[in-house]
């Protein structure tokens, strides 16, 4: 078995649908950090720091460590007015903008599609695949 994510409009309506009749529905939920991309290379041009393919492998270290600092703040301030009971983040992903959650009602899909930083909500279906497709 495969996972696939939905793209397109009738992702939500279809996560709408299996939110309204109480089935639990996980998502992936691609946040704007348009802001923080640009602090972090203003922060970068201001300490000196050179691209990330000319850095020392300790530059680098930081430099990701300082990014994934940043992310958190952004997720920390989205998750407090989303997560509840009815909508649960079940994986973590430091380096990406990307929250993985489980959507429990539709008023947890409404929360979500309303807040300002939220560009998408993608469901994760999954697929049988068969052995013609996986050629």
């Amino acid at each position: 078995m495969s996972c696939r994510v939905a793209i397109g409009r009738p992702k939500v309506t279809r996560a709408a649908a299996k939110a309204a009749a109480g089935e639990p529905v996980e998502a992936l939920i691609l946040l704007d950090d348009s802001k923080e991309r640009a602090a972090h290379a203003a922060g970068a041009q201001n300490d000196g720091l050179p691209p990330a393919y000319l850095m020392s492998p300790a530059q680098y270290a930081q430099d990701v460590a300082a990014w994934a600092q940043r992310l958190n703040v952004l997720k920390a301030q989205v998750k407090a007015g989303l997560v509840g009971e009815d909508l649960v983040e079940l994986r973590q992903f430091s380096q990406f903008p990307i929250l993985h959650v489980r959507i429990g009602s539709p008023a947890a899909l409404e929360r979500l599609r309303a807040h300002g930083m939220v560009l998408s909500i993608d469901e994760i279906v999954a697929e049988q695949t068969t052995l013609a497709q996986s050629l």
